[in-house]
């Protein structure tokens, strides 16, 4: 796959070089690139609103990057940096995803579902790294209702309660959340009490999910 990138990279644009400590890309909401490594090196790492950084790792040449985007509709959330002197390719994100769209459909699934697999760990990274217990919980609670969760057929689909119908306990909530349970227990019990969740025999039915949302938001 690689190859076939690199022999096609180079009949759609030129090489582009980057000196040491050039951002090569920055998050975006709408990514239509992929880049791949001629030769140098290039560091992949994201940035709280506080400036901190965190290193999700490096590329070395010959590599593609910045690749997540062609596996489903999904914003960029990390920077890419030269390390060094490097020499980089852009290719369209389109034309890659045609590439994928030549492969068997079970070929294709099993790559999108590596990819997704692939964010998931990057987003539990930072979270572990940037968040507090509050925002590690409701972000984990906003990805179980929205794999996972039986919705109730009334009210706004924004607003109405969904339900994590799956054995939840608290110590394998902690263990998604990278916490201690006693802390993970009192951060549900302030969510209870302010109103966002309930917890019934096992199950967390979310009743507000916005407010959810804002937590996220606030990193807290």
């Amino acid at each position: 796959m690689t190859q076939r990138l690199q022999a096609e990279a180079g009949e759609v644009v030129a090489l582009r070089t980057y000196v040491r400590n050039e951002i090569i890309f920055t998050p975006t909401r709408d990514p239509r690139s992929v880049y791949i490594l001629e030769r140098g090196l290039v560091r992949i790492y994201r940035l709280s609103k506080s400036g901190d950084e965190l290193t999700l790792g490096y590329v070395t040449s010959g590599e593609v990057f910045g690749e997540l985007a062609a596996f489903a509709p999904r914003t960029r959330d990390s920077f890419a940096q030269a390390v060094v002197a490097s020499a980089v390719r852009t290719f369209p994100l389109a034309r890659l995803q045609r590439i994928l769209s030549d492969l068997p459909g079970p070929v294709r699934d099993i790559i999108r579902q590596i990819g997704e697999r692939l964010k998931r760990d990057e987003n539990k990274l930072e979270d572990l790294v940037f968040r507090g217990i509050r925002s590690r919980i409701a972000r984990v609670l906003l990805e179980l209702a929205d794999e996972l969760s039986m919705v109730n057929s009334a009210g706004a689909a924004d607003t109405r309660p969904s339900i994590i119908d799956v054995p939840l306990t608290q110590r394998e909530l902690a263990t998604l959340v990278g916490a201690a349970r006693q802390r993970v227990n009192m951060a549900l019990r302030d969510l209870e009490v302010e109103g966002l969740i309930v917890r019934r025999r096992g199950r967390i039915v979310i009743l507000e999910q916005n407010e959810l949302r804002k937590i996220v938001e606030s990193l807290v």
